[in-house]
């Protein structure tokens, strides 16, 4: 009896911080001088087996069930997220295709890319979410089974305590696709390769037409304009410039820019035109004003 009571005794004591362990404290105190009499703990370890335990059972049923729904709840929000993106790569491609407008220019073709199943912490999350699946549709099965626990365990090597897992929207986006570009493909895999896909006039405007075709994906039929501020207006072939201004105007956006000193023929293509001069310290802004403008119409 000594040696069997010693071996419950030393089960109890494992589980340090748990109810078990609180339950025999508890009892230890009770006992007091009697607590080395191993015929003592026949009637309190019975009362544990018989009842007490079910109680505490019952706790963890009802902290286990939470933690599968908090789980699942998150699973699903990833899983939604990667089905808007695919949604969303359809619609870009679909506004994309009546947004070019530069001759240089004959296709663009964008996709956004999810990278929730590369992350570490997917395939404990996806086992989980199986394991409580089974458990949850399981015949007769009160508690989870022991890869619940398991697959818990797994995933808390992912999911801060106060935090949870930091799964910022943007870490989990990439970009890649391709652009013809006077008849010649061009591939890109990811956002800076985009940003060096061409000369800065090109990229600038492959840019400028997929931040345009997102507007319009966007923006729907609703009417409102949008202000697009543009430095060094000039670091662009002239050609482009007057293509630039009448796409944007045409998708309610205006276009507001500076450049050292503008020729005519781009000047004409706005219809409020200022210069900068300086007197002293003092800007002085005047409107610029072309000579025998209707020459040049």
């Amino acid at each position: 009896m000594k040696s069997r009571i010693f071996e419950i005794k030393s089960s109890f004591r494992r589980g340090s911080g748990t109810a078990v362990e609180q339950y025999f404290d508890s009892i230890s105190i009770q006992l007091g001088e009697r607590e080395d009499i191993p015929r003592e703990w026949i009637k309190p370890l019975q009362d544990w087996y018989e009842s007490r335990h079910v109680e505490y059972r019952r706790v963890l049923l009802i902290e286990a069930k939470k933690l599968g729904s908090l789980v699942s709840v998150f699973y699903g929000e990833l899983t939604e997220f990667d089905r808007k993106i695919r949604d969303f790569n359809h619609r870009m491609n679909r506004a994309l295709t009546s947004t070019i407008v530069f001759d240089r220019i004959s296709s663009i073709d964008i996709r956004f890319i999810s990278t929730i199943t590369d992350k570490a912490y997917w395939k404990p999350i996806s086992r989980f979410i199986e394991d409580h699946k089974s458990w949850l549709n399981g015949i007769g099965q009160d508690m989870p089974p022991s890869s619940f626990s398991e697959g818990l365990n797994d995933l808390l090597q992912h999911w801060d305590i106060r935090e949870g897992i930091k799964a910022d929207r943007l870490s989990l986006l990439d970009v890649k696709g391709e652009v013809t570009e006077n008849g010649r493909q061009k591939m890109f895999r990811d956002g800076r390769g985009l940003m060096e896909l061409s000369s800065n006039g090109l990229s600038y405007l492959i840019l400028t037409t997929i931040c345009v075709s997102f507007l319009r994906m966007i923006r729907g039929n609703t009417a409102c304009r949008i202000t697009l501020a543009v430095d060094e207006l000039l670091d662009l072939d002239k050609r482009n410039i007057g293509t630039l201004v009448k796409m944007l105007r045409e998708n309610g956006i205006d276009l507001v820019s500076a450049c050292p000193a503008a020729e005519v023929d781009v000047m004409l293509c706005f219809p409020n035109r200022y210069m900068v001069t300086r007197e002293g310290d003092q800007p002085l802004i005047a409107e610029a004003v072309i000579e025998d403008e209707a020459v040049y119409a």
